[in-house]
């Protein structure tokens, strides 16, 4: 499969700021979706007349999200109609699909999608297997409250045989958006333009997947890192820490994972997120201590934990490095280049 997308999130008032927003899209990112149901009005044919880059256009009813309330049929006209005018993408709901029986769909590709704002489900690759017949591309959207919510999303991408969006919402799924990308079924991953412009819970702006988390250069081979905390870290924490990292050149990322503890569901979660290492928050230090099975006899003299050390036989052991975030991620990156 091709190498994924990022596309930017547009939630525009009209059709002229729309094709502004399409025009600052085209120099940064891969494509942009615009969500009709966002948009106070619209003139679609405008819209995408000579459009700077490729869309995906939604129309989101209330049920999945969105702003749209009121008729099924009147809320898939548009979708219907931006086929007719040839857009690259036309994102609609699960249960909506059959709206498009029988339509010539020409050089459109369909995502269908499906969208939980209080949960992310268990049955997550289930559903996946339902929506795969319908559409040229599957999305699937829970709400991730705690870093154990990413095991689905990421089963999902693992596991997929056709184009895939897999996503967790909120800050625990911060995470979600940057290692998709490490997956070749993963499709895109969504950013917002700004800060101030997300049209989802836990959307990162375009800036910071740039620069934070490089994400254009993620690929399979990129070695994943995490930081176990109870509360997103701010910007410059993980902004720094990635830094370390592509300072001695290591194909690497270091990302959130927010927890309030570790425990058995814990680490299973961070062998299914395929992490080579983890940080341990200090407000978690002496509680992770506490619950790991298998500690190095550092930190179990210091009582602490700072850093998961995952063995070469799968082990997840806890140590203390006492380092701070940047000396830790450039002992990771050392690590790294012996392990590649």
């Amino acid at each position: 499969m091709p190498k994924p997308l990022i596309a930017v999130a547009l939630g525009v008032a009209d059709t002229d700021e729309a094709r502004r927003a399409l025009e600052r899209v085209a120099q940064i990112a891969d494509l942009a979706e615009i969500r009709l149901d966002l948009m106070r009005s619209y003139d679609l044919p405008r819209l995408l007349r000579d459009r700077p880059c490729p869309v995906i256009i939604t129309h989101r009813p209330r049920r999945e999200g969105g702003r749209f309330d009121g008729d099924e049929r009147q809320r898939v006209r548009p979708l219907l109609d931006a086929i007719s005018l040839g857009a690259e993408h036309v994102d609609i709901e699960w249960d909506s699909i059959h709206l498009l029986a029988g339509t010539d769909r020409g050089r459109t590709r369909i995502i269908v999608s499906r969208h939980d704002f209080e949960r992310t489900p268990e049955d997550l690759p289930h559903q996946y297997q339902a929506l795969a017949a319908g559409g040229d591309v599957v999305k699937l959207v829970g709400m991730a409250r705690r870093v154990t919510d990413l095991r689905p999303v990421i089963q999902v991408l693992r596991t997929a045989d056709r184009p895939t969006i897999a996503i967790g919402m909120g800050e625990a799924g911060l995470a979600s958006r940057v290692l998709a990308l490490r997956y070749p079924s993963c499709y895109l991953t969504y950013a917002a333009l700004e800060d101030g412009a997300v049209t989802a819970p836990g959307q990162v702006t375009l800036r910071d997947l740039r620069e934070i988390y490089h994400a254009h250069e993620i690929n399979a081979n990129t070695v994943a890192f995490g930081h176990l905390t109870p509360v997103l870290p701010p910007r410059e924490m993980l902004l720094a820490g990635n830094a370390a990292l592509r300072t001695l050149r290591a194909n690497a990322v270091w990302v959130p994972l927010i927890a309030s503890s570790v425990d058995r569901t814990v680490l299973s979660t961070l062998d299914a997120l395929e992490l080579a290492g983890c940080s341990v928050d200090a407000t978690l230090a002496e509680r992770v201590a506490l619950q790991l099975p298998y500690l190095t006899p550092k930190a179990n003299r210091m009582g602490r934990v700072d850093t998961l050390v995952r063995t070469a036989d799968g082990r997840w052991i806890g140590d203390y490095w006492g380092m701070d975030v940047l000396a830790r991620a450039a002992r990771w990156a050392e690590g790294v280049f012996e392990k590649l």
